[in-house]
């Protein structure tokens, strides 16, 4: 299959790997030229993502003139993945323009962006106006692309679509909405679109390449198996694996002597490595445990100890992993923000502190050690507990044994199939039949009824019931003529609510910044997902389509400003609503009531302000007249009545 290859391609691989392909590698070249779907699954560190990678670069070596926009677009589930992709990217492609120099063979300018939430505005507007050939994003961000009017255009020129780690997000509701984007990438763009996935640790392979390929009759063999090539190298390799446990006999809840020892353990681990990963559940964890490992270290090593998680500032997190890929670190201390696919370099060891819950989590995090393909995996787990004890025990076992997790597609989650159907209304108008037969064509919905996607429908363009009127419809349905299409402010409702992320984070908890007006509308939240997955939380999901229910009672409780949202409503359904003239009242009545309710007339406004007056006047007085003027009646300002400064905590 190298053979094939352009000239320049072929003499870069031969100089820079001379012992040639890798299995996943020789087998995946051969299905991807082919032009088939293919999915890959091959232990960590064989070389999966350049196996996919190389024939899209050599097919841009090949194109004579490739047309505006991205021809490759690479999904990874992790941001610092995203990250990592692009520079480990950028570098073969220098060194296959080079070889091109070299041989007298002119060399496409092969342009790589990455569009994730990190990504600056100005580099988003500039990413608009000279499209990337590849495109590096995460499923969120995707979904915004779809959405969003230009980008959504900028997409018409994609021909492949490679999904990296896609177990990690199977099995969760992440993985049907990014199979919700997919068909509608695949309606976008002008010629159809080649799927490639990628995974170290999937089980079923045959409902992993479901999810990929999607579901219909030109996506199934004469067998009713998914029409995808699937390239199985196996996710077995030698690893060495070992379990320490403290000194003392494990319990229900660790003691502060029990992680003091396992924390002078890995202190000593550290002072024999290079680098060395240390994997945590908990942000908070994360960030305890890099402190107590730098004091343990002293001022020597202990300058060379940092964390990474999801609730750092990108500015940090990107100083962070530029350390780790230098060298320059000697411990990181990480959440599941680290553990997928990313090559990071010289870390020679990875401990686990806790039990990860998972074989595959544990698979992926200690692949992160040696990361290379003749390297040899080297990771030690540290339970806390007696409950941890057994669950780590019993994983060691089953990674001796070549077991795996069985991953378990959602079924129909129809909170995501109401978020895609507003976000696809709001681009262009669909037909009922049609808009069904594009959710039915993503796995997770090849079993939609009609009866349910008909429910969504009516609860998308009737909206909820409330005293005041209907809330959060955003909908037009023509019964009439069978079509669908989004009101005005579905748009922005969809890409500003992209909440399946959430499915397993706590965003807010953890003290992530909220979204500011200019800034990211819909934040990944997939470091959040894997975080709350590792830790086993199974009690914050929260649905896709986000009904700003909060949003009005915060407005009802200011007393002040406009519920944009029910005003907005109120008059745009009174211009072009589909309802009778009941619908038009309630809905200019509801309007009026708003006004009356946030934003008081002057002279209520100053009656009331003469009402608090008059009680603040009262108070004072009665205060004095029982000797208690101290601090027990504050003022605005922080200041006790009688005004001496002091303030009451």
């Amino acid at each position: 299959m190298l053979d094939s290859f352009h000239p320049a391609v072929r003499a870069w691989f031969e100089r820079r790997f001379p012992a040639g392909p890798t299995e996943p590698q020789a087998g995946g070249w051969a299905e991807i030229a082919a032009g088939r779907h293919t999915l890959i699954a091959a232990p960590t560190g064989s070389g999966k993502t350049l196996a996919a990678f190389l024939v899209c670069i050599d097919r841009l070596y090949c194109a004579s003139e490739a047309g505006p926009g991205p021809q490759v677009v690479y999904v990874s589930p992790l941001k610092a993945l995203a990250t990592d992709i692009q520079q480990n990217l950028e570098a073969p492609l220098r060194e296959i323009a080079a070889v091109a120099g070299e041989l007298g063979l002119p060399a496409p300018a092969i342009r790589v962006a990455v569009r994730t939430g990190d990504t600056a505005a100005a580099e988003r507007a500039a990413m608009l106006k000279n499209p990337p050939d590849i495109l590096i994003t995460t499923p969120e961000s995707l979904f915004l692309l779809v959405t969003a009017e230009r980008s959504r255009s900028m997409l018409r020129s994609t021909r492949t679509v490679i999904v990296d780690e896609i177990h990690s997000v199977a099995a969760n509701k992440r993985g049907s909405h990014l199979a919700l984007t997919l068909e509608r990438l695949t309606h976008v763009a002008e010629e159809p679109v080649q799927r490639v996935g990628l995974s170290a640790t999937v089980r079923p392979i045959s409902a992993i390449a479901r999810l990929l390929v999607g579901a219909g009759g030109d996506r199934d063999n004469p067998d009713g198996t998914p029409r995808c090539a699937i390239v199985d190298s196996g996710h077995r390799r030698v690893m060495d694996l070992a379990l320490e446990i403290p000194d003392d006999e494990l319990g229900a809840v660790p003691t502060g002597e029990q992680m003091a020892q396992i924390l002078d353990r890995i202190a000593e681990h550290v002072s024999g490595h290079r680098t060395t990963l240390v994997f945590v559940n908990t942000r908070s964890m994360a960030e305890r445990v890099a402190h107590q490992l730098g004091e343990r270290l002293g001022s020597e090593l202990g300058a060379f100890v940092a964390a990474h998680h999801g609730s750092l500032s990108k500015a940090r997190r990107q100083r962070v992993e530029a350390r780790l890929r230098a060298g320059d670190l000697r411990a990181l201390v990480a959440t599941a923000s680290l553990e997928l696919g990313i090559d990071i370099g010289p870390v020679e060891l990875v401990c686990q502190i806790g039990s990860p819950r998972s074989i595959a989590t544990f698979l992926q995090r200690v692949g992160r050690s040696n990361h290379t393909r003749s390297g040899t995996p080297r990771g030690f787990l540290y339970p806390t507990t007696r409950d941890e004890l057994v669950e780590c025990a019993a994983l060691l076992r089953g990674v001796r044994s070549g077991r795996l997790d069985a991953i378990i597609v959602p079924d129909r989650p129809l909170d995501i199939l109401a978020q895609q159907m507003v976000a696809e209304s709001a681009a262009e108008q669909w037909t009922s039949d049609e808009l069904l037969e594009l959710a039915r064509r993503a796995a997770p919905f090849r079993d939609l009824s009609r009866q349910e996607f008909d429910d969504v429908t009516e609860l998308l363009a009737e909206g909820i019931r409330t005293g005041r009127g209907r809330r959060a419809y955003y909908l037009h349905r023509d019964q009439v003529n069978g079509t669908v299409k989004g009101r005005r402010g579905a748009r922005l409702a969809a890409l500003q609510n992209d909440h399946a992320g959430k499915r397993e984070g706590h965003q807010h908890r953890q003290g992530l910044p909220e979204k500011t007006p200019g800034t990211e509308t819909a934040r990944d939240h997939d470091d959040d997902a894997d975080e709350r997955q590792a830790r086993g939380d199974e009690g914050a999901g929260r649905d896709a389509l986000a009904i700003d229910e909060k949003a009005h009672r915060r407005g009802d409780e200011r007393h002040r400003g406009v519920d944009h949202h029910d005003v907005g409503d109120g008059r745009r359904h009174h211009r072009g609503g589909v309802g009778g003239d009941g619908d038009h009242r309630e809905q200019r009545e509801d309007a009026q009531y708003i006004r009356l309710r946030l934003r008081p007339p002057d002279g209520h406004q100053r009656n009331r302000h003469r009402d608090q007056a008059d009680r603040h006047q009262q108070d004072q007085h009665d205060a004095a007249a029982a000797g208690d003027t101290a601090g027990d009646f504050q003022r605005p300002g922080g200041k006790d009545v009688a005004g001496n400064g002091t303030q009451r905590l």
